[in-house]
């Protein structure tokens, strides 16, 4: 469903705008706004199940290197150990 058709849906009410930039990222119409906290969270998870290779658009690993020197078990990624 798109957000027109939301809109339409919802008569008179009012949608906020948090709300309405959520609805265009679900139709693809746009980015998912996230504040920085956000961000930090979606990459270390990235770092936690990566198995090789982690990326950067700007070449910026500083995270990774935070959390592989506080946590350095997270260098095997998420691997099943049979003993």
């Amino acid at each position: 469903m798109r957000l027109r058709e939301s809109q339409a849906r919802a008569g008179s009410l009012a949608i906020p705008a948090f709300l309405g930039e959520f609805i265009r990222a679900l139709d693809g119409v746009g980015p998912l706004p996230l504040v920085s906290e956000n961000v930090i969270h979606r990459n270390s998870i990235q770092v936690m199940n990566a198995e090789r290779y982690v990326y950067s658009s700007d070449g910026d690993f500083g995270l990774v290197r935070e959390m592989l020197k506080s946590n350095p078990e997270l260098k095997g990624g998420p691997r099943c150990r049979v003993t």
